[in-house]
This record gives C-alpha cells, sequence and structure tokens, in this order.
C-alpha cells in the first residue's frame, strides 16, 4: 500500500462511501481515504476505520469543530456548503497540486441538498483551478439511489452491516432520514 497517493476518497463508514471507495480503488489503484471528525456518532468513525482496515486502504482523520446543524440527529438541518468544507480538507489532504477527490454524493441527496449536485462539484473544480490546483472531483454514484448502491454493494459482496449511516449517533437509530433511506434501500 503506498504511503501517499493522489486520489483522496471522502469516507464517513456509510454504503455510500463504500461504493465510492471501491469504484475509486477499482478505477485508480491506490487512494486515501478521508475521514472527517465533526462532532458525528463515534459509531461512525469506528465503520470507517474498520473498513479501512479490512480493505487495507490509508486513511487519514481530520477533525473539526463541530459546526451549526451537523449533529442534529433528524439530518433535516444539514449545515449548507458543507461539501465545500468536506471537499476543501480533501484538497489538503492530497500531498501535491495535482490529484482526483472521490465524494459518494448520489441522486437521494441530489434531491435534498443543492451541495450534492453536479453544478456544485464543477463549482469547486473551477475554484480550485482559479487556485492553480488542479483537481478533479470524482461523483461517481450523483446518478444511483440508495437502493441502487446497495444493490451494487451486494454484488461486490460489501459487509453492508459493518457500515453505518446513522445521524443521531448510533449504529442505527431507525428514525433518522440516513436510518430511514438505508431501511428503504435494503429491504
Amino acid at each position: 500500500m503506498p504511503e501517499s497517493t493522489n486520489v483522496v476518497v471522502l469516507f464517513s463508514g456509510g454504503l455510500d462511501s463504500l461504493l465510492c471507495a471501491l469504484l475509486a480503488e477499482r478505477n485508480e489503484g491506490g487512494l486515501t481515504a478521508l475521514s472527517i471528525d465533526y462532532g458525528q456518532s463515534d459509531a461512525e468513525l469506528y465503520a470507517a476505520a474498520r473498513l479501512c482496515t479490512k480493505y487495507k486502504w490509508r486513511q487519514v482523520r481530520a477533525k473539526v469543530t463541530p459546526f451549526p446543524g451537523s449533529l442534529d440527529p433528524s439530518g433535516a438541518n444539514l449545515i449548507r456548503g458543507r461539501n465545500a468544507m468536506l471537499l476543501s480538507l480533501a484538497v489538503a489532504t492530497l500531498p501535491e497540486e495535482a490529484g482526483r477527490i472521490y465524494i459518494g454524493s448520489n441522486a437521494d441527496d441530489y434531491r435534498d441538498y443543492p451541495d450534492c449536485r453536479g453544478e456544485f462539484f464543477a463549482a469547486f473544480q473551477s475554484m480550485c483551478a482559479a487556485q492553480g490546483l488542479r483537481i478533479i472531483i470524482k461523483h461517481p454514484l450523483l446518478n444511483l439511489t440508495k437502493k441502487e448502491i446497495v444493490s451494487q454493494l451486494r454484488k461486490r459482496g460489501a459487509p453492508l452491516d459493518e457500515t453505518v449511516s446513522c445521524y443521531a449517533g448510533s449504529p442505527a437509530c431507525g428514525v433518522c432520514n440516513a436510518c430511514k433511506l438505508r431501511e428503504a434501500a435494503l429491504a
């Protein structure tokens, strides 16, 4: 496993980031899984660490001060522009001024969150270019629903039960938006 790579995957330990990382690994070879601790569930961070160990991915963990809305158990009030912060940290993680960042935004996210849309990712990539950075934002799940993501993970034999997608701080509260989407996708 290389010590550094110019491919970073934003890796939460959830279903979306797992498929995103598997696709990045298939397409790119090596990757760095970036897990960002912003005060969310420890269960999610532990899942990310376990999955990185299982797949032998290099993991970098960044810690930031919790921000407004980041800990809303319903997931209804996630902060606007959250992905701008996450992508900025990914840019800072790249060992050089060129690289690829993979993010697991999907069709279900697209509907509810403006910073999970192709236009947002294109604008962020343009912002990087304006700074002289040759960064490519990859979002291979953008046209997939959560149900399609689960289907692809099952085809790959991925350990779905080792992923965590709960906003409320537990492995699966069953009440928050993330748990409801996950439950419907797994059915």
